[in-house]
Order: structure tokens, then C-alpha cells, then sequence
């Protein structure tokens, strides 16, 4: 006979594994990623990437959230509340987080630019797209002359400024998401009992 397979699949566990590590990352220096730059005998120059912990550790609270979504669609006090107020317009906690969020990109990030034209001259227009370039990242922008004509000049570095912004902003949001999950999982109960403690 083939041989039986166990379920070992735990939901509160791998809550409890990804809660830990958000709260590790949370606790380290929160700063820019950056080159690490070393020389070796031969002269030879190595450029090593130390990650933006800011990112790491959005990314692992967003990470957490998308674990959490049935629960958080199912959590008995968003319901009540919901219930409660009786508006069209109600929305729980986390998504009131998460427009904050958009908000944020929405005020720091990079607006590019599509060719237009102006009374014969040749002018650069908003094409509705935007991103959030990297640290020292070159970007356009725009350089207005006498005849009322435009370029783009390709400039490194100049969002450094708003990024740095929108990424201290972006942690505090996220502190907040943390702590509102952290409340769900308490009123589930999943870390109930001293067997979630082991290694």
C-alpha cells in the first residue's frame, strides 16, 4: 500500500513565522540601500548592493497583509462596524491605510513626460504615467528657453530628495498596517498556547 501523506499545513504557523520576521526587520536601522564599494590587492574594485531596509521590510508586512486577506475580509469586528454605521462609504482600517499609501506615491512621485506641441513650439506634456525611480536614478526634466520652448535634460539624482521622503513616509504607514494586522491575528486567537513559541 502507498504510503499515507500527512497534512503539516498550518496557517497560524506561518502567521506566526512571517509576524517574526517583520518584527526582526522593524527592529534593524531603517535607512537607504547603497553600494559597498572595496578594492582587492590586485586593484581590482567589487561593487556589493546592501539592501534598502525600508523596502525589506514593507515588503514583508505586505507580504503578512496578502497571508491575512481572508481573515481580514472575514474579521468579525470590521463586520459590526460595517454593520453599524449603515454607509455606503465605510471602509475597515487597513484600507483606509492603504489609500494613505497612494496618496503618498501619488505626492512624491516621478511624473514622466510626452513630447506636445504649444502655439508651434514644442513643449513636453504630463503622458499619465508616473513611477518612483531608485536613489542617484536619472530622470527628465524640463528646461523652459526665452521663445517659450522646452527640453528634457537627464539628470542624476534629482528625485533623491522625494524618494528618501516617500520612503520614511511609507514606514510609518506601514508601522500602522503592522499593528492593525497584529490585532486580527489577536482576535483570532493564533497565537494562543506555548507550542507557537518553539523553534
Amino acid at each position: 500500500m502507498p504510503e499515507e501523506k500527512t497534512n503539516n499545513f498550518s496557517k497560524p504557523q506561518l502567521v506566526f513565522n512571517a509576524s517574526q520576521k517583520c518584527v526582526e526587520l522593524r527592529g534593524k536601522e531603517m535607512r537607504s540601500g547603497y553600494f559597498n564599494e572595496s578594492v582587492s590587492r590586485e586593484g581590482t574594485r567589487t561593487k556589493i548592493w546592501v539592501d534598502d531596509t525600508r523596502k525589506v521590510f514593507c515588503s514583508s508586512v505586505s507580504a503578512l497583509n496578502s497571508l491575512l486577506v481572508s481573515e481580514v475580509s472575514e474579521d468579525e469586528s470590521y463586520v459590526k462596524s460595517k454593520e453599524k454605521t449603515k454607509s455606503k462609504d465605510w471602509s475597515n482600517p487597513i484600507d483606509k491605510i492603504k489609500k494613505r499609501m497612494s496618496e503618498c506615491f501619488e505626492d512624491y512621485a516621478y511624473k514622466e513626460y510626452k513630447p506636445g506641441m504649444c502655439k508651434g513650439n514644442r513643449i513636453f506634456v504630463y503622458s499619465g504615467k508616473s513611477h518612483m525611480p531608485e536613489i542617484d536614478a536619472i530622470v527628465k526634466i524640463r528646461k523652459l528657453f526665452n521663445d517659450d520652448s522646452e527640453e528634457l535634460m537627464e539628470v542624476e539624482g534629482h528625485w533623491n530628495d522625494k524618494v528618501n521622503f516617500y520612503w520614511n513616509e511609507l514606514i510609518i504607514l506601514y508601522d500602522l498596517l503592522f499593528e492593525e494586522l497584529m490585532r486580527i491575528i489577536h482576535r483570532r486567537g493564533y497565537f494562543k498556547g506555548q507550542t507557537m513559541w518553539k523553534k
